[in-house]
């Protein structure tokens, strides 16, 4: 038996109203729970809603777990513990203001070819209800649960292949902002480390329609658009924009 909060019971058969349309009265609980496999007929009323008709919010009662994941993958979610995550997400309107699709600008890590690398990124609400930062780099999809605390977002991203990136944004505690600045630490192509300045500007056109490109910052000066002139001038400087450790050969005090 697990200690279970009413709140959380209560929002457990809202959830399943709204699947089914159904009203929570004493048959139409039966009539749901006969839908959930690994439950019995009854279970909805005499185990949840009975129980916890009298009981304040913070309270708790005792509950199997097995039966309320299964109940948790009938709304779609993959255990209970998802479902509670979902939920307990949804207190978080800065974090929800989030979601939505952007466009990823860094600077090449080179000194000689300036050029600001684009690309597409859509920050979504998962099944789980954790919400997920997603960059689609020319080779590599990384993706990465977001984390908030003391006004930044934090975001470890990885791809299948293993290349993993780490991003940190600055937010305050502003509401869907437009742009966001933050950092970035990962490896280059060659894996060697490598970080830098990086800027998120946040976009209404579909996901499915942003592009992955290499962009001339000399072009970008010139361009009508005023946000891709501030870019040009924000990523001008390597120095302002990149850093990187000296090349590692014997992995002495001779490489410093």
């Amino acid at each position: 038996m697990s200690k279970v909060k009413v709140d959380h019971l209560h929002k457990l058969l809202y959830a399943l109203h709204k699947k089914t349309g159904l009203e929570l009265s004493t048959k139409n609980l039966q009539t749901i729970s006969e839908k959930i496999e690994g439950i019995g007929s009854d279970y909805l009323y005499w185990k949840i809603q009975y129980p916890i008709k009298d009981k304040k919010k913070n309270d708790t009662i005792g509950l199997r777990i097995t039966q309320l994941d299964n109940i948790a993958r009938y709304l779609g979610f993959e255990n209970f513990q998802n479902f509670i995550a979902h939920i307990e997400l949804d207190k978080d309107p800065q974090i929800m203001s989030l979601i939505g699709n952007y466009y990823s600008y860094v600077r090449r890590n080179s000194e000689k070819e300036k050029y600001i690398l684009r690309s597409p990124v859509k920050i979504e609400q998962r099944k789980d209800g954790k919400i997920e930062f997603q960059l689609k780099g020319p080779a590599y999809t990384f993706r990465g649960e977001i984390y908030s605390k003391k006004g930044c977002i934090f975001i470890l991203m990885k791809a299948d292949e293993g290349k993993v990136f780490h991003h940190i944004y600055k937010i305050g505690d502003r509401q869907t902002p437009s742009v966001m600045q933050g950092v970035f630490s990962g490896v280059s192509t060659a894996f060697d480390p490598i970080g830098g300045r990086t800027v998120l500007v946040r976009t209404e056109e579909p996901y499915t329609s942003l592009k992955n490109a290499s962009l001339s910052v000399h072009e970008l000066r010139k361009s009508k658009m005023a946000v891709e002139k501030r870019l040009a001038v924000y990523f001008k400087e390597y120095s302002n924009n990149n850093i990187a450790p000296n090349r590692s050969s014997t992995f002495g005090i001779s490489d410093l």
